[in-house]
């Protein structure tokens, strides 16, 4: 009897127990699955992963890994053009930066102190000729195109394509104006610097005749062949810079490359284009092959 008291008493209090830690053990085993660590890799060497995480787990272990290697067995490394650094070359050459025996290839283009050249197999470019709307002037067209926070440096670019499409270098055109100002008194200084202000205008849109120029430049030559410029010199002259031929049609425009790399906006060359994204991907030629793996990039025009 005594041992029947026991026994109940002892399952009475079982009772009481065991429901109350069934209840409390119900939400401890809902999150164990993370405890698992990605990747059978990483679970062998004991979860010390993080220094060489490389596959497809880096992602857990340690993204910032992911820019730093390729997932895959080899490190290919791609050199792009760095168009800062040919921006920044071809401002030196407008601004006339360089020394006279300074020569520099960087990507396709030869540098040098007065110009800049693409180099290709049939030989070297200066320009590409971009077409133009009739109605607009040059200088807007190239304003319209080129970066605006540098203004002398816009400048010099809009001398270097008048240079460019007249084979009339600003130079030429201000030493004739300097050449005359220095023999004539000060009251007709600022007719004649007001005539070449204009003379330079029509230069840099292309609205001179050819010839023009070097007919202004001969009559200059002649009038100061005696150091002095009399009245009807300076009539002359006046008439001639007033009365130098002008044309209105200009279709297209040569832009030299060193004003295209230094001053054009969103433009991108034709043989380089825009590359907004590249991925390098392996491909499925047998291994005694040198083609293991294919370059892929993505333009603006499509994949490349």
């Amino acid at each position: 009897m005594r041992r029947l008291v026991i026994v109940a008493l002892a399952v009475t209090s079982l009772l009481f127990v065991i429901p109350s830690v069934l209840h409390a053990g119900v939400s401890d085993a809902g999150v164990l699955f993370l405890r698992i660590a990605a990747g059978a890799r990483a679970a062998g060497m004991g979860e010390s992963f993080v220094a060489i995480a490389d596959d497809a787990t880096a992602a857990h272990w340690n993204p910032a890994g992911l820019g730093s290697f390729p997932l895959a067995s080899e490190f290919h490394e791609v050199r792009l053009t760095d168009d800062r650094a040919l921006r920044e070359k071809a401002a030196a050459v407008l601004n006339g930066d360089l020394s006279a025996d300074y020569s520099e290839k960087i990507g396709q283009f030869l540098f040098r102190k007065d110009n800049v050249v693409r180099v290709t197999d049939s030989g070297e470019e200066s320009y590409i000729e971009l077409p133009k709307d009739e109605g607009v002037p040059v200088v807007r067209f190239i304003a319209m195109n080129a970066r605006l926070d540098d203004r002398d440096l816009l400048k010099e670019g809009v001398r270097s394509v008048a240079r460019a499409n007249t084979g009339v270098s600003y130079d030429k055109i201000d030493s004739m104006r300097l050449r005359l100002i220095s023999h004539l008194p000060e009251g007709q200084v600022g007719k004649i610097n007001q005539l070449f202000e204009a003379l330079i205008a029509d230069w840099q849109n292309f609205q001179l005749q050819p010839g023009s120029i070097d007919f202004l430049d001969q009559k200059t030559s002649a009038v100061l062949m005696d150091n002095s410029i009399s009245e009807a010199e300076f009539g002359e002259i006046v008439e001639t810079l007033v009365k130098s031929p002008r044309q209105t049609v200009v279709k297209s425009v040569k832009v030299p490359y060193d004003a295209l790399l230094a001053l054009w906006k969103d433009y991108s060359l034709p043989w380089e284009p825009q590359i907004l994204d590249i991925a390098l991907l392996r491909n499925d030629v047998p291994e005694d092959s040198y083609r293991k793996y294919d370059l892929w990039a993505i333009t603006p025009n499509g994949i490349v």
